[in-house]
């Protein structure tokens, strides 16, 4: 699992940079990317982290770090990915929610 989600953060990181847009979330997105991994899940970095979370805590056997890793999830999707998702909505309107509606947010 932690191999998998390094390997989706590297491919996401790779997708970006080929975009020319910005990686950094506090800094303004130029473009919506909708094709290669970005076709499957609108958030594929995030799924990557929550990838390696969950097979360092299943490969450590810790039930705290299951805990964390749902907390984590929530945390995110509720503070992180709704504030971004507004921002795009505002930034690129009926492009942004037509892949909303074609794409899911994890997987």
């Amino acid at each position: 699992m932690t191999i998998i989600g390094i390997a989706l953060m590297r491919h996401t990181v790779k997708s970006i940079k080929r975009a020319k847009t910005n990686i950094e979330p506090w800094l303004k997105t130029t473009t919506i990317l909708t094709t290669d991994i970005y076709a499957h899940s609108r958030n594929p970095m995030y799924l990557g982290m929550a990838f390696i979370h969950g097979g360092i805590a299943i490969g450590g056997g810790s039930i705290a770090a299951l805990i964390t890793l749902i907390i984590s999830i929530v945390i995110i999707q509720v503070l992180v990915i709704a504030k971004e998702e507004r921002y795009l909505e505002r930034q690129f309107g009926s492009e942004y929610l037509d892949y909303k509606k074609r794409t899911r947010r994890w997987i």
